[in-house]
């Protein structure tokens, strides 16, 4: 399992995640993800959600789709993603 960094930044008012990893290359890589949580009265909703993502994000599972034509890319999406929809979707 890959060792997974990661801290936050205040952007537009908001909190953002910024994870690095270095992938299968030895290559440092970044992701960024929006908690959506505004910056006053969260740091600590936003420390833990980012401790959350740290422990389940895995960077082997992430890979480049651009390459991908757009049907392969949503049957992967479906699969990975079913189980986690609900119903009425």
């Amino acid at each position: 399992m890959t060792n997974v960094a990661g801290h936050l930044r205040e952007q537009n008012g908001m909190y953002q995640m910024i994870l690095s990893w270095k992938d299968t290359d030895g290559k440092r890589r970044t992701k960024s993800i929006s908690t959506g949580l505004p910056v006053k009265g969260n740091k600590k909703r936003a420390e833990s959600l980012l401790r959350k993502t740290q422990k389940e994000f895995n960077p082997e599972t992430m890979q480049q789709v651009s390459d991908l034509p757009v049907s392969e890319y949503l049957n992967r999406w479906l699969r990975e993603s079913v189980m986690n929809l609900p119903p009425e979707t």
